[in-house]
């Protein structure tokens, strides 16, 4: 990890110690500022809907996902698997999950101007994934990234900001800025079995991979057809 976080540079860095400070308090039961998402029995039926800028990612890194993924479904089949058309990277968030919605059709609208001249000004962001960030709803696949993926960050709060549209997510940190890929959200408290897994799983690793657009999107957490709607996707410069 240390060779691939040094290709990444210092911001990549930065974002490890944020993710192990996050992990820690979740580990200690701690209060913590990030938003954590209300589980739910049924995802794939559930009518709460999020609008945020996306990014999904190659499919070698979903065939590796899937691959753990499949070793936790068998330890503890009750918990939902993301299935891979939604695993995704979280870009940027605008709207948390609610219903209803907390956006409009005048929201996506402006949202989407707002990405046609922000995008295009910023450079394609190289990430890779490592370890499993273990929170008390869900796990995922922590992404390190290239500092351009903070400078995006900062550019689209500024804006969003400016139009009336600002992110109402909570952060761990406001500073340094971090994705993931989530891959198992859960129904009830795992078993024992499935945590020896993610134990396993602790060691996975993504190879390096470059994000060349952005999407907006709205979905349930599930990605079901009735509710994922892919708005427009642009293209970093």
């Amino acid at each position: 990890m240390t060779k691939n976080s040094i290709a990444l540079g210092r911001y990549a860095a930065q974002q490890q110690v944020a993710v192990s400070t996050l992990q820690a308090q979740f580990d200690q039961g701690l209060a913590t500022s990030a938003t954590i998402v209300a589980p739910v029995q049924e995802y794939t039926l559930d009518n709460r809907r999020f609008l945020g800028v996306l990014a999904f990612p190659p499919p070698p890194a979903i065939e590796k996902i899937q691959l753990l993924q499949a070793a936790l479904q068998a330890a503890d089949s009750r918990q939902f698997y993301i299935p891979g058309h939604g695993l995704h990277i979280t870009i940027k968030n605008i709207r948390t999950i609610a219903d209803p919605p907390k956006f409009s059709s005048q929201d996506v609208i402006n949202a989407s101007a707002l990405l046609s001249t922000v995008v295009p000004n910023h450079s394609r962001i190289a990430m890779l994934g490592q370890g499993l960030l273990i929170t008390p709803s869900s796990v995922s696949i922590p992404l390190f990234t290239t500092a351009g993926y903070g400078d995006l960050v900062t550019d689209l709060n500024h804006n969003l900001n400016k139009i009336g549209l600002p992110d109402d997510k909570a952060y761990s940190s406001q500073t340094v800025f971090f994705t993931n890929i989530t891959i198992v959200r859960y129904t009830t408290k795992p078993n024992e079995s499935f945590f020896q897994q993610l134990t396993a799983g602790n060691t996975i690793g993504i190879a390096p991979f470059v994000v060349d657009s952005v999407s907006l999107v709205t979905s349930n957490l599930a990605f079901s057809t009735r509710h994922y709607q892919n708005f427009v996707s642009y293209r970093f410069q």
